[in-house]
Formats: C-alpha cells, structure tokens, sequence
C-alpha cells in the first residue's frame, strides 16, 4: 500500500514536467527534457531488473505517467477556449510526450492509455448536486486526450490502430470508471 501511494505521487509530481513545454529559454527547455529522459530510463530499467514489486514496476514505467499529465492540464489554468490555450497545451503534451515515445513499444501503450481516459470520469470533481460540474470536469479529460492522441498521429509516423494487450491501471484519486458500459458509449459519443 505504501509502493503504491509513493508510486502515485512519484507518478503526479513528474506530470508537472509537461509545464516545461511553456519555457521560452532553449537551454532550460533542454535541460528539462534531458533530466526527463534520464529519469524515464532510470525507472524503466528499475522496472525491468525484477527488484521491484508487481505493483511497483507498473508504477515506475514512464506510460503511467501520461493519465497524471491529462488530469493536470485539463484543470489548468492554461485550458481555454481559445487557440493560445490549445498551443500552450499541445507545447506541454508533446514535451511530456515525445521522451516517453522514443521507444516504439510505448507508443501503443500510451495511445491505449488515451483512449480509455476518454471514457472515464474525473474523480476529483466533488458533486454538490450540479451534474454539469462533473460533466465539464469529464469532458476536459476527454479533450485534452484526444488532443495527444492526435499530437501522437501527427508527429509519429506509424501510431497504429492495433490493441495494446498490457495492463491498463489509473490513478483512483483522479479517475473513476462510468457507472455503466452504456454510459460510457453515451459518454463517447456526446463528446465527439
């Protein structure tokens, strides 16, 4: 239980890398991005020795990272309606983004991971009684997921349509499954 709340705010406190994607100065965005790639390899091969636990290497692959990433910025002041905000924001995924994509074999995984933040709900919105508080909480995931799963088709030659067949798990402090399957298609297809 301790692993995996360590995990969890080892995993939430990265995500506030992606802000990095906002620096002006070169230097420091590279350096940002530097430390970023030697941190993901270091988790990566901590996950992959064996001397972590079941659920301490899923908490240190890099890919789980990505669904903190999502909430973050879609309760961000940068999130807006207009296109200075959806800028920043694409600025902020790629940058998260593209170090993790460097291995082909997490490209699917992180696409797989997109998708189902698409149908989940944000649970982190205290319902007083207004469903649209929930529904524009939800709706803010959504949008900012597909906005990397379309940041990934345009910069990654080959994203693929094929199915991720790895464990998928998400952060329960920040979401939460539908109800029902057919909320969730409901769900989906409001939002398109």
């Amino acid at each position: 239980f301790q692993l995996l709340n360590m995990g969890h705010l080892r995993s939430y406190f990265t995500s506030f890398f992606a802000l990095f994607g906002l620096e002006k100065k070169q230097d420091i965005k590279l350096k940002a991005k530097g430390n970023l790639r030697v941190l993901f390899r270091e988790w990566r091969g901590r996950a992959n020795s064996g001397l972590s636990s079941n659920e301490g290497s899923i908490l240190l692959s890099p890919e789980y990272t990505v669904p903190c990433v999502i909430h973050l910025l879609a309760h961000s002041p940068l999130y807006g309606d207009d296109t200075r905000s959806l800028n920043y924001l694409r600025d902020c995924l790629w940058f998260y983004l593209e170090p993790i994509c460097e291995q082909r074999s997490s490209v699917q995984f992180v696409v797989k991971l997109l998708r189902r933040i698409r149908l989940l709900n944000d649970a982190t919105v205290l319902d007083e009684g207004d469903p649209s508080l929930q529904e524009e909480a939800d709706k803010r995931l959504y949008l900012v997921a597909e906005l990397a799963l379309k940041i990934l088709r345009a910069k990654i030659i080959h994203v693929g349509e094929n199915e991720f067949v790895g464990k998928l798990w998400y952060h329960p402090s920040l979401f939460r499954v539908s109800p029902s399957a057919d909320e969730r298609k409901k769900k989906e297809s409001s939002l398109l």
